[in-house]
């Protein structure tokens, strides 16, 4: 009997001692919550990673499309002012030209020539100076007689 009260005894001390549950389960319990808070936070910390990631990118995106603005506008810009300059300079060729080709192609031929005859007409008939036509003013006769060196000036026969 003695050996079966020493079963029962340890039995009863085994059982008992090694029924500690609510302290193991509520440690169990605590760990469980600390860990899902842990897990929670992670899952916050990562959502922001990924949202400042997303913002970084679109910001990389919206400055490499300005460097590639900025990249053609300079390859753009030199060619349009070339274009500039060199329409200019051949509208200023050109513009002599063009004034010249009004001014002849705009008038009446026929009203043209005559009011040139009439131009001519009175210059000729005023009598002095010639304005228009100054190969026709009459020349003084001393100017008209040319001295030929090889004939013998009249101050030498008398």
């Amino acid at each position: 009997m003695h050996r079966i009260l020493i079963v029962i005894l340890i039995g009863l001390v085994t059982a008992c001692g090694c029924h500690s549950e609510p302290s193991e389960a509520q440690s169990t319990r605590e760990f469980v919550a600390i860990q899902a808070e842990q897990n929670r936070r992670l899952a916050d910390l990562q959502s922001q990673l990924q949202s400042q990631q997303t913002t970084l990118n679109q910001q990389r995106d919206a400055l490499e499309t300005e460097r590639r603005e900025l990249a053609a506008k300079r390859l753009r810009d030199p060619v349009i002012a070339e274009a500039i300059t060199a329409i200019g300079t051949l509208l200023a060729c050109l513009a002599p030209i063009l004034l010249t080709w009004v001014v002849l192609g705009r008038g009446n031929q026929e009203l043209d020539a005559e009011l040139i005859a009439d131009a001519l007409i009175a210059d000729l008939a005023s009598g002095g100076k010639s304005v228009l036509l100054p190969a026709l003013q009459p020349q003084p006769a001393a100017s008209r007689l040319q001295v030929n060196p090889h004939l013998p000036s009249l101050k030498e026969s008398h």
